[in-house]
Protein backbone atom coordinates (compact mmCIF):
# COMPACT_ATOMS: atom_id res chain seq x y z
CA UNK A 1 0.00 0.00 0.00
CA UNK A 2 1.82 3.44 -0.93
CA UNK A 3 1.50 6.35 1.12
CA UNK A 4 -0.95 8.26 -1.32
CA UNK A 5 -3.59 5.34 -0.75
CA UNK A 6 -2.94 5.77 3.36
CA UNK A 7 -3.53 10.01 2.65
CA UNK A 8 -7.04 9.99 2.89
CA UNK A 9 -7.47 7.62 5.81
CA UNK A 10 -4.98 9.87 7.88
CA UNK A 11 -6.62 12.91 6.68
CA UNK A 12 -9.55 11.30 8.06
CA UNK A 13 -8.14 10.33 11.16
CA UNK A 14 -6.71 13.84 12.27
CA UNK A 15 -10.30 15.61 11.52
CA UNK A 16 -11.80 13.24 13.66
CA UNK A 17 -9.49 14.14 16.16
CA UNK A 18 -9.77 17.40 15.41
CA UNK A 19 -13.54 17.33 16.04
CA UNK A 20 -13.13 15.31 19.40
CA UNK A 21 -10.57 18.03 20.63
CA UNK A 22 -13.53 21.00 19.76
CA UNK A 23 -15.83 19.36 21.32
CA UNK A 24 -14.00 19.01 24.67
CA UNK A 25 -13.48 22.31 24.18
CA UNK A 26 -16.84 23.89 23.72
CA UNK A 27 -18.06 21.23 26.75
CA UNK A 28 -15.39 22.23 29.25
CA UNK A 29 -16.52 26.16 28.36
CA UNK A 30 -20.56 25.23 28.87
CA UNK A 31 -19.86 23.52 32.36
CA UNK A 32 -19.13 25.96 35.09
CA UNK A 33 -17.42 25.44 38.33
CA UNK A 34 -17.20 27.15 41.77
CA UNK A 35 -15.79 30.95 40.74
CA UNK A 36 -17.47 30.77 36.95
CA UNK A 37 -20.71 30.95 36.47
CA UNK A 38 -20.96 29.32 32.69
CA UNK A 39 -23.57 29.49 30.35
CA UNK A 40 -26.06 26.53 31.78
CA UNK A 41 -26.94 26.53 35.65
CA UNK A 42 -29.08 23.34 34.43
CA UNK A 43 -25.64 20.65 34.11
CA UNK A 44 -25.51 20.51 38.12
CA UNK A 45 -26.93 17.60 39.87
CA UNK A 46 -25.70 16.81 43.59
CA UNK A 47 -24.13 13.15 41.64
CA UNK A 48 -22.66 15.24 39.48
CA UNK A 49 -20.90 17.95 42.00
CA UNK A 50 -19.92 14.82 44.48
CA UNK A 51 -18.21 13.35 41.17
CA UNK A 52 -16.50 16.66 40.92
CA UNK A 53 -15.43 17.09 43.97
CA UNK A 54 -14.21 13.60 44.23
CA UNK A 55 -12.24 13.20 40.98
CA UNK A 56 -10.43 16.89 41.21
CA UNK A 57 -9.51 16.32 44.90
CA UNK A 58 -9.10 11.93 45.26
CA UNK A 59 -7.01 12.28 48.65
CA UNK A 60 -9.55 14.47 50.47
CA UNK A 61 -11.50 12.50 52.82
CA UNK A 62 -14.60 13.21 53.36
CA UNK A 63 -17.69 13.33 56.08
CA UNK A 64 -21.43 13.43 55.62
CA UNK A 65 -23.73 15.96 57.49
CA UNK A 66 -25.52 13.48 59.54
CA UNK A 67 -22.02 12.48 60.78
CA UNK A 68 -20.35 15.60 61.20
CA UNK A 69 -23.86 16.58 63.38
CA UNK A 70 -23.01 13.46 65.92
CA UNK A 71 -19.10 14.52 66.39
CA UNK A 72 -20.25 17.72 67.28
CA UNK A 73 -22.02 16.89 70.48
CA UNK A 74 -18.87 14.91 71.04
CA UNK A 75 -16.78 16.17 74.09
CA UNK A 76 -14.47 19.10 73.45
CA UNK A 77 -11.11 17.28 72.55
CA UNK A 78 -13.02 14.99 70.67
CA UNK A 79 -15.28 17.55 68.62
CA UNK A 80 -13.56 19.15 65.17
CA UNK A 81 -12.42 22.29 64.60
CA UNK A 82 -14.69 23.89 62.25
CA UNK A 83 -13.42 25.93 59.18
CA UNK A 84 -15.82 28.09 56.52
CA UNK A 85 -13.96 28.05 53.51
CA UNK A 86 -16.57 30.42 51.60
CA UNK A 87 -16.34 34.68 51.41
CA UNK A 88 -17.07 37.12 54.10
CA UNK A 89 -20.67 37.95 52.47
CA UNK A 90 -21.50 34.21 52.84
CA UNK A 91 -20.32 33.39 56.09
CA UNK A 92 -22.34 37.19 57.47
CA UNK A 93 -25.72 35.20 55.96
CA UNK A 94 -25.42 32.24 58.23
CA UNK A 95 -23.23 29.28 59.31
CA UNK A 96 -22.65 25.97 61.35
CA UNK A 97 -22.12 27.00 64.94
CA UNK A 98 -18.99 27.41 66.31
CA UNK A 99 -17.52 27.64 62.84
CA UNK A 100 -14.80 29.58 62.00
CA UNK A 101 -13.91 32.14 58.88
CA UNK A 102 -11.17 30.83 56.86
CA UNK A 103 -11.79 32.53 53.60
CA UNK A 104 -8.36 32.28 53.08
CA UNK A 105 -5.56 29.50 53.68
CA UNK A 106 -3.77 32.08 55.45
CA UNK A 107 -7.01 32.05 57.76
CA UNK A 108 -7.32 28.68 58.27
CA UNK A 109 -3.76 28.50 59.24
CA UNK A 110 -3.81 31.04 61.72
CA UNK A 111 -7.70 29.60 63.12
CA UNK A 112 -4.61 25.75 63.79
CA UNK A 113 -2.35 27.84 64.78
CA UNK A 114 -0.72 25.60 67.92
CA UNK A 115 -3.19 22.81 67.73
CA UNK A 116 -2.33 19.50 67.40
CA UNK A 117 -1.88 18.54 63.03
CA UNK A 118 -3.67 15.24 64.51
CA UNK A 119 -6.78 16.74 65.66
CA UNK A 120 -10.08 16.38 63.71
CA UNK A 121 -10.71 19.10 61.46
CA UNK A 122 -14.23 19.89 58.96
CA UNK A 123 -13.92 22.02 56.17
CA UNK A 124 -17.17 23.42 54.25
CA UNK A 125 -18.09 25.76 51.53
CA UNK A 126 -21.27 26.29 49.57
CA UNK A 127 -21.40 22.19 48.00
CA UNK A 128 -17.82 21.12 48.98
CA UNK A 129 -15.62 22.40 46.05
CA UNK A 130 -13.64 25.15 47.30
CA UNK A 131 -13.69 23.34 50.53
CA UNK A 132 -12.19 20.56 49.50
CA UNK A 133 -9.36 22.32 47.80
CA UNK A 134 -8.59 23.76 51.18
CA UNK A 135 -8.31 20.44 52.50
CA UNK A 136 -5.78 19.37 49.99
CA UNK A 137 -3.83 22.09 51.02
CA UNK A 138 -3.39 21.93 54.37
CA UNK A 139 -2.80 18.19 54.18
CA UNK A 140 -0.22 19.25 51.98
CA UNK A 141 1.13 20.82 54.72
CA UNK A 142 1.39 17.83 57.35
CA UNK A 143 -2.60 17.96 58.28
CA UNK A 144 -3.53 14.73 58.87
CA UNK A 145 -7.01 14.24 60.15
CA UNK A 146 -9.19 16.74 57.91
CA UNK A 147 -12.38 15.86 56.77
CA UNK A 148 -14.44 17.63 53.96
CA UNK A 149 -18.16 17.92 54.45
CA UNK A 150 -20.12 16.61 51.74
CA UNK A 151 -22.55 18.85 49.90
CA UNK A 152 -21.49 21.46 52.88
CA UNK A 153 -23.96 23.96 53.97
CA UNK A 154 -25.81 23.59 51.42
CA UNK A 155 -27.25 19.97 51.99
CA UNK A 156 -26.72 21.06 55.38
CA UNK A 157 -29.55 23.74 55.45
CA UNK A 158 -31.59 21.59 53.20
CA UNK A 159 -31.81 18.59 55.55
CA UNK A 160 -33.00 21.15 57.73
CA UNK A 161 -29.97 21.22 60.22
CA UNK A 162 -29.08 24.00 62.59
CA UNK A 163 -27.80 27.61 61.17
CA UNK A 164 -26.64 30.52 62.92
CA UNK A 165 -25.38 34.00 62.11
CA UNK A 166 -22.87 34.10 65.00
CA UNK A 167 -24.71 33.03 68.01
CA UNK A 168 -28.21 33.90 66.61
CA UNK A 169 -30.49 31.12 64.62
CA UNK A 170 -30.53 31.76 61.02
CA UNK A 171 -32.90 30.90 58.20
CA UNK A 172 -31.36 31.52 55.33
CA UNK A 173 -28.34 30.61 53.42
CA UNK A 174 -26.06 32.70 51.03
CA UNK A 175 -26.69 31.27 47.06
CA UNK A 176 -23.22 31.83 46.28
CA UNK A 177 -24.27 32.56 42.68
CA UNK A 178 -27.09 31.92 40.57
CA UNK A 179 -25.56 28.55 39.32
CA UNK A 180 -24.93 27.24 41.90
CA UNK A 181 -27.65 28.48 43.78
CA UNK A 182 -30.26 26.31 42.27
CA UNK A 183 -28.96 23.11 44.34
CA UNK A 184 -30.17 24.97 47.86
CA UNK A 185 -34.18 24.77 48.49
CA UNK A 186 -35.39 28.10 47.44
CA UNK A 187 -37.16 29.04 50.85
CA UNK A 188 -33.77 29.03 52.34
CA UNK A 189 -31.93 31.41 49.10
CA UNK A 190 -30.68 34.62 51.22
CA UNK A 191 -31.92 37.69 49.02
CA UNK A 192 -30.12 41.33 49.90
CA UNK A 193 -32.53 44.11 50.05
CA UNK A 194 -30.64 45.56 46.55
CA UNK A 195 -32.05 42.13 44.87
CA UNK A 196 -35.67 42.51 46.72
CA UNK A 197 -38.27 44.12 44.37
CA UNK A 198 -39.02 47.77 45.56
CA UNK A 199 -42.71 49.16 45.72
CA UNK A 200 -43.76 51.56 42.86
CA UNK A 201 -41.00 49.98 40.96
CA UNK A 202 -41.44 47.21 38.17
CA UNK A 203 -38.86 43.98 38.33
CA UNK A 204 -36.05 44.32 35.45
Amino acid sequence: MTVFETAPNLMDRTRSLRARVLACVVLTAFIPVPGHAGLFSSVWTWPKVHALVRDRFPSVSHVSTGELERRLTLSASESPILLDVRSAAEFAVSQIKDARPAFTEAMALAALAGRDKSGPVVVYCSVGYRSAALAQKLAARGYTNIANLEGSLFTWANEGRPLYAGTQRATRVHPYNAVWGVLLNEDLRFVSDAQKPQAGKTPK
